[in-house]
């Protein structure tokens, strides 16, 4: 697998999902599927769980810096269920 090609298709989904948002599951799932294809069958579960692991840390790292006061306003209030 080419290097500098994986380093533009993921400056490419970084761009995408900054501008658009929109990129992460939608371009990383084919790409990783596309740069295991020598793994076969277990090349979408690698995928798949490629993207849960990049949700999960995006989310928990969202978490991290949002001010305190924001998160504390937001709890029980229902606001994110809307």
């Amino acid at each position: 697998m080419d290097v500098v090609a994986l380093l533009g298709i993921g400056v490419l989904t970084g761009l995408t999902t900054v501008l658009f948002g929109f990129g992460g599951g939608f371009v990383a799932v084919p790409v990783v599927m596309w740069a295991d294809t020598g793994l076969g069958p277990d090349a979408m579960r690698v995928a798949t769980a490629t993207s849960a692991v990049v949700m999960v840390v995006n989310s928990g790292f969202a978490t991290a810096v949002t001010p305190r006061h924001t998160l504390v306003r937001l709890r029980g209030s229902g606001a994110l269920v809307v």
